[in-house]
């Protein structure tokens, strides 16, 4: 039989956990040092440039109208839907991440390096400024299940290119592993949702076939 841990422990794990990850965050931070990208070794440049882009809400757009021609074309009414509900998890990460990281107002690891600035500032708009949550971790997390359920054959593809974009964007700089942690379980719970929502509005026959008209 497996024992629980007592529930008076409950808070000293967590709190280790916490240390944890915020060692992890500053030791990572100055670990990769803050010299310019193009100092950086061709392996970083690359896997950075690739989160940066491939996380990129716009990016998402362009997939879900792809997304949307493909269905019309082969009439797959759970691509054309799926378009729909891939553009709105899209925004819907967008938008919480944005929020939460104004009122957050926590420093990014660049300002860390050149000023010493790691605390959280309160609100801000400074988009430069603002590090939690990270936005493309949010974004690419919030597609990965939808995107699993629309392609089963390529399921367990889509959370690993998501990790891959949410942890290039700490090799390059622009968060905290716990940004994008943060980042990826508020995508997670979002993508989620607008699975849940594409799956009720096909119904009850399901998701696979071509329409009959």
């Amino acid at each position: 039989m497996i024992s629980r841990p007592h529930p008076r422990s409950r808070p000293a794990v967590r709190a280790a956990l916490l240390a944890a990850l915020l060692l992890a965050d500053y030791g990572l931070v100055w670990l990769l040092g803050d010299g310019p990208p193009t100092a950086w070794p061709a392996w970083r440049q690359g896997w950075s440039s690739f989160a940066s882009e491939a996380g990129f809400g716009l990016t998402v757009m362009v997939l879900a109208a792809l997304l949307a021609g493909w269905g019309w074309l082969a009439r797959r009414r759970e691509w054309r839907c799926g378009a729909r509900w891939l553009l709105g998890a899209t925004l819907l990460a967008g938008c919480w991440a944005q929020v939460i990281k104004h009122l957050v107002g926590r420093p990014r690891p660049s300002q860390l390096l050149k000023l010493g600035a790691w605390l959280p500032a309160g609100p801000t708009f400074r988009t430069a400024f603002d590090s939690f949550p990270s936005g493309h971790a949010a974004t690419v997390f919030a597609t990965a299940p939808l995107l699993a359920a629309l392609f089963p054959r390529a399921a367990r593809l889509w959370p690993l290119l998501a990790a891959v974009v949410a942890l290039g964007r700490v090799a390059g700089g622009s968060h905290y592993l716990s940004d994008v942690v943060a980042g990826a379980l508020l995508g997670g719970l979002i993508g989620r949702y607008v699975t849940d929502c594409w799956r009720a509005e096909l119904g009850p026959r399901g998701v696979v076939g071509h329409d009959p008209c």
